[in-house]
């Protein structure tokens, strides 16, 4: 697997290409899908990320806005309100990278100018791009409304890579996210599951790739179970996406997926599995 490696300007390192790194969620909404209203407040928010930190999390992945389905859109300016306090003291107290999940690029830049490492964008375009290659940032690009096939989410991701590549942003910093709960429900959801293997192949490049399956509404469908019993059918996914080739896996469930990453990752490297 090819080895990526980010030396950010707040010090920080991240490199991938070995066991999938792990991304801590950390929603400041009252409306997430999974955990809205659990930490809008501040001591909340950061009692939760050292946790995540110390549960063994490579990232911490800030969002003040849900982008679940039928949430309601905010202003950059109402974003910014729930963000920017929360992210301040976050830049303060935690040692790993920091990401900030916005699609508004004057979140994106506000957050980069005070230290975050890097944007997770899940509607990423040419204003967002500026922002990032102003920044020599890495960035997220999530592939959207492709059903989960394969050549339709290299298609996507094609075109997402030649907004970044035209705004300034190197190859090296577009990390590829096949938009698992974005792409056309749950057959679509397992069909991406399914395809994850060399998706990240875009025009003879291979590029970094995170996967986002935690507590997903696909896996309720699957199991029948509701979100707040999603754990197992979780981890379940998560292990197809390892084997699937993910460098990252976002996740509200940091310490269980980190012992996921350990059991699958030792029986490949001993039974030499791919």
């Amino acid at each position: 697997m090819k080895t990526y490696e980010y030396n950010f300007k707040s010090g920080k390192k991240l490199i991938l290409g070995k066991a999938p790194l792990v991304m801590g969620i950390l929603n400041v909404t009252p409306d997430s899908f999974y955990d809205g209203g659990k930490y809008e407040d501040i001591e909340a928010a950061i009692k939760q990320a050292k946790k995540y930190e110390k549960d063994g999390a490579d990232i911490i992945d800030i969002g003040a806005e849900s982008t679940r389905p039928n949430a309601t859109p905010l202003t950059a300016e109402e974003e910014g309100k729930r963000l920017f306090p929360v992210l301040e003291k976050l830049l303060e107290v935690v040692k790993v990278p920091v990401s900030v999940d916005t699609y508004h690029a004057e979140t994106a830049e506000k957050a980069l100018e005070m230290g975050a490492d890097f944007i997770n964008d899940v509607n990423f375009d040419e204003d967002m791009a500026k922002v990032v290659a102003k920044y020599n940032s890495p960035v997220v690009v999530m592939a959207r409304d492709t059903m989960g096939e394969a050549e339709k989410t290299r298609q996507n991701f094609a075109r997402l890579i030649d907004i970044a590549t035209k705004a300034g942003i190197s190859k090296g910093n577009v990390i590829l996210d096949p938009g698992i709960g974005f792409i056309g429900g749950a057959d679509a959801d397992t069909e991406a599951l399914k395809n994850l293997k060399g998706i990240n192949n875009i025009d003879g490049t291979e590029y970094p790739l995170l996967v986002g399956l935690s507590r997903k509404s696909f896996l309720g469908k699957i199991t029948g179970r509701e979100k707040f019993d999603l754990l197992a059918g979780t981890m379940a996914a998560n292990a197809f996406a390892i084997l699937g080739g993910a460098n990252i896996l976002r996740a509200h469930d940091v310490k269980e997926t980190k012992d996921v990453i350990a059991i699958v990752d030792r029986v490949k490297g001993q039974y030499g599995l791919e």
